[in-house]
């Protein structure tokens, strides 16, 4: 009882969603949802994933819209002892032609920061003074090197453009939270890193390491548009120097030499011209030796004297091509292209981050493939005072990695045949039956006609 019944826009069916159940005893509250065909007079339960929380007395509507789609607002919900009771307030929307649910909720983004005593197990909230962050979701904040204060870098919001349109923002902004004179009395300034940052991104990770300085891995960039959203995942690696306010790309001396498969991920290689046959590092090519963006850079000498610097991109970020007085052997890019894909974790978001004894330790993430996300289990460590290699502790499994794709509408409504029971299912055999005892009788009337001639 109390389920909402509505019937489908287009099609001859019903649609019944939740509802509760008393035996006497216990109270059970449903989020099943069933169709009932109307031409079959069947019933046939459908299971759609990430659905509604059980509840009753719910309102629902539908409307022809995109589609079809079936709106859900409120409800109740019981537990079976009666103990636990409470009301909804959320807005779900079933689309019909995907059979996909999906919330609509109104986000609310905080700034408010609250510090937690270990000695009394009690919150306190910070009243604090400054320019702090707006307020944000999925930033990264971590301690400072002495442990006195707080860094907090970047974060996600999302902003309503027009009336049912939403469209994310990512920030990449960076903020110091200090204590201001007397106990308790905090202050915010914003900070203004110099140096090569990281592209705008969310589902980065980032954790505090040796030297002062703190690590960012990964990541991803929403290319957002009306209908679409196509996302570009990261597998770079940068540092924070906090005592010098600067972003520094780390090189990579070495690579893992390890036996074993890995996943390879498309990358770019950029080229970039030294001097002639006795030419002399510039500058530039001094600091990049030492906060350098790359995992590798090797030179190549060529018949003519000319030499490069071949360097490999992270992540799919864009390179910088100069102009050469020849172009690399295509082979060579291959290989070292191949050289790079081996050597690093692929791209991913949602990574998960640790430290000990300065080894940074990497262990899973997700990537999107269309819409198929794929979550790794694969694990790797590197030493963040050598910076040699990325080396694999745990191999990436692609069968730990399934995605159970949603069945076809015309498997669907094959096994709706089948599953057809109810009202009709049982008359239907009834009526068999009944055609086979006719037949009998008749076949039992025919042979006494017989042994009466």
């Amino acid at each position: 009882m109390n389920a909402s019944l509505v019937a489908h826009p287009e099609r001859e069916e019903l649609l019944l969603f939740g509802g509760e159940y008393f035996n006497g005893q216990r109270t059970f509250v449903y989020n099943d949802l069933y169709v009932y065909n109307i031409k079959k007079n069947c019933w046939t339960k459908v299971s759609i994933p990430n659905a509604p929380a059980p509840r009753c007395a719910h309102q629902a509507v539908v409307v022809p819209s995109a589609g079809g789609q079936m709106w859900i607002f409120g409800g109740e919900f019981a537990s079976p002892n009666g103990e636990i009771f409470y009301h909804y307030k959320d807005l779900w929307v079933l689309h019909l032609s995907t059979r996909t649910w999906e919330e609509v909720s109104d986000f609310v983004y905080h700034n408010d920061l609250h510090i937690f005593d270990m000695d009394t197990f009690s919150w306190t909230r910070v009243t604090s003074i400054g320019s702090a962050p707006t307020p944000r979701s999925g930033c990264a904040i971590l301690p400072t090197p002495d442990s006195t204060g707080l860094i907090v870098y970047g974060g996600y919001t999302k902003q309503r453009v027009k009336k049912d349109v939403e469209k994310g923002v990512v920030h990449v902004d960076m903020f110091l939270l200090n204590p201001e004179g007397k106990e308790g009395k905090w202050r915010w300034s914003r900070l203004s890193p110099v140096g090569s940052a990281p592209s705008p991104r969310s589902g980065f990770t980032m954790v505090p390491g040796p030297s002062g300085r703190m690590f960012l891995f990964g990541g991803v960039r929403d290319e957002e548009e009306e209908e679409s959203l196509e996302g570009e995942f990261f597998n770079d690696l940068f540092a924070y120097d906090v005592a010098k306010n600067r972003w520094i790309l780390p090189r990579l001396r070495g690579h893992d030499t390890g036996d074993g498969h890995r996943w390879k991920q498309q990358e770019k290689a950029s080229i970039e011209l030294k001097g002639g046959a006795t030419g002399g590092q510039s500058q530039e090519s001094e600091i990049a030796a030492t906060e350098s963006h790359v995992d590798d850079v090797k030179e190549v000498e060529m018949d003519d004297g000319t030499v490069f610097t071949v360097r490999q991109s992270i992540g799919g970020q864009q390179t910088r091509t100069s102009s050469t007085t020849k172009e690399l052997d295509g082979e060579k890019q291959v290989e070292e292209e191949k050289v790079r894909a081996e050597s690093w974790p692929c791209a991913r978001m949602n990574v998960m981050l640790a430290v000990r004894h300065g080894v940074m330790f990497l262990y899973g993430g997700a990537y999107e493939i269309g819409d198929r996300q794929v979550t790794l289990a694969d694990m790797y460590a590197l030493d963040l005072h050598k910076l040699d290699a990325w080396h694999t502790l745990l191999e990436p499994d692609p069968k730990e990695s399934q995605w159970l794709e949603e069945e076809s509408s015309e498997s669907e409504e094959g096994e709706s045949e089948e599953e057809c029971q109810g009202a009709a299912g049982g008359q239907k055999e009834k009526n068999e039956e009944a055609d086979e005892d006719d037949d009998e009788d008749e076949e039992d009337d025919d042979e006494k006609e017989d042994d009466d001639h």
